[in-house]
């Protein structure tokens, strides 16, 4: 736990992103094919997105 900590508050690559916890197979299947174009899906990432601040 200690790790993540550390990589979540230092990296700029790491994100947390919020699902649905029921259709949660669905949800991470379009997260996946938003995050292939981030530049284009940059606001619907930024809306569920837990560490928003990091995105760029």
């Amino acid at each position: 736990m200690e790790n993540f900590t550390r990589q979540f508050n230092a990296s700029s690559r790491n994100r947390l992103y919020r699902l649905v916890a029921d259709k949660v197979e669905s949800s991470v299947m379009i997260l996946q094919k938003m995050l292939q174009q981030p530049k284009e899906n940059e606001e619907q990432l930024k809306l569920i997105c837990v560490n928003e601040e990091r995105i760029d």
